[in-house]
């Protein structure tokens, strides 16, 4: 009898041995996920800060620059949908210049884009969704197929 007791706690610490460890490990990864998110958006917000000054600036020159680091940024696929609205308002109402490059700049990012949805069409949410309900009762089943 004290043998199968101690078989059982035996088997509980080496059970315990191998679940603290993996939810230790599921913590950590959930953390670590939770920290670059915020830290993108922090990315994101500080980089919003740096540019609106410079596309709001009276002198063309300097929003021209701008818009066009904007291009490159977009060129590598690292532009916030905040910065597209943004290239959008200067297409229509800026001086020519300006105008030009948010021009350039937005077909970068809708090459992107469509770039991005060709690779999306490849995965499998092109498939279609397929819902199950499992009915319990067996008189209900053949209603639930008509």
């Amino acid at each position: 009898m004290a043998n199968e007791a101690r078989d059982s706690w035996s088997k509980l610490q080496i059970l315990l041995g191998a679940i603290v460890p993996l939810a230790l490990g599921f913590i950590g990864y959930q953390y670590n996920e939770r920290q670059h998110a915020a830290n993108q958006a922090q990315i994101r917000f500080e980089r919003l800060g740096k540019f609106l000054p410079l596309l709001t600036s009276k002198e063309p020159r300097e929003r021209e620059l701008a818009v066009r680091t904007i291009g490159y940024l977009a060129q590598q696929g690292d532009i916030e949908p905040e910065l597209v609205a943004i290239l959008q308002t200067l297409e229509g109402g800026e001086s020519s210049e300006v105008a030009k490059e948010a021009s350039v700049a937005l077909a970068v990012v809708e090459q992107k884009q469509q770039e991005a949805g060709v690779q999306k069409q490849a995965a499998p949410e092109r498939l279609p969704a397929r819902v199950y309900f499992h009915v319990s009762r067996a008189e209900d089943r053949e209603r639930a197929k008509g």
